[in-house]
């Protein structure tokens, strides 16, 4: 089902975002989702102490470029 997005504009920490919607879901971190319904008034604030991301790929590629991700059998010269 398309989405429409209304508007575009940074979240500072702090901030109060309001939902402009009758009824729907927010996904908030990619694992959790907020269900709401009409009458109900969501908003989404960004807090600085909130879980970290991370960035799996860029991580995964640092680590084989510096080596990481070597099995100790090729760290020790062996086979793997």
């Amino acid at each position: 089902m398309p989405v429409g997005v209304g508007q575009i504009e940074p979240m500072h920490p702090g901030s109060v975002h309001r939902v402009d919607a009758r009824a729907g879901v927010i996904a908030v971190d990619g694992e959790r989702e907020l269900t709401f319904r009409p009458g109900e008034e969501p908003a989404v604030r960004l807090r600085p102490d909130g879980p970290r991301c991370v960035d799996v790929p860029a991580v995964l590629a640092a680590s084989a470029r510096l080596g990481l991700l070597a099995s100790i059998h090729q760290t020790q010269g062996g086979e793997q």
